[in-house]
Formats: structure tokens, sequence, C-alpha cells
């Protein structure tokens, strides 16, 4: 597994709104807008949004990765397409 060591400038969530929960990232919903949290919590720009929250945990949850897991590995730097394939990798196979 490569890691992109890029840094992403996380969204300003208290002058922008996240991704929408319907927007997929690696064929998840929700998870392009989890990883906005994400980001965003990282860089201390959150604003009123809350990272791992319910609607987080319910992507979480159905992928069967945890927050802690999903913010380490997004901690690296690492783009929208590389947290996607990370996703990929690491969820649970649905039939």
């Amino acid at each position: 597994m490569s890691q992109s060591t890029t840094s992403i400038a996380a969204p300003d969530l208290a002058k922008a709104f996240p991704r929408s929960p319907r927007e997929t990232l690696g064929g998840y919903v929700i998870a392009a807008r989890t990883l906005d949290k994400c980001r965003a919590a990282i860089a201390g720009t959150l604003g009123e949004y809350h990272f791992n929250c319910p609607l987080d945990n319910f992507f979480f949850n159905f992928a069967g990765i945890s927050g802690d897991e999903f913010e380490a590995f997004v901690a690296t730097g690492a783009d929208d397409e590389a947290v996607g394939k990370w996703v990929q990798e690491n969820a649970k196979q649905h039939d």
C-alpha cells in the first residue's frame, strides 16, 4: 500500500460546507463528506461540524473501519484518490 505525502489543504468548515453525503469516495456515500470533516478536524478548521459523529460512524460501521484508522491515514496527507483506494482496500466486502 503506497501513501501519498502530498499535503492536502483542509477545507475551512467555519466558512464553507463539507461535500454532500451523496457524493461518493471509493464507491461509498458519506465518505467524501467524512473526509472533508476529518481534514478540517486535523487542521483545526472544523467550525461547528463534528468529525466521527453518528453520520460518519454510519459509514465507518458499514465499511468496517474505525474513525481512528481513517484519521491516521488521512493525516498522512493522502489525496482523495489515495483515501478512496485505502477505503476500498480496508473496507469489509459486501454483496
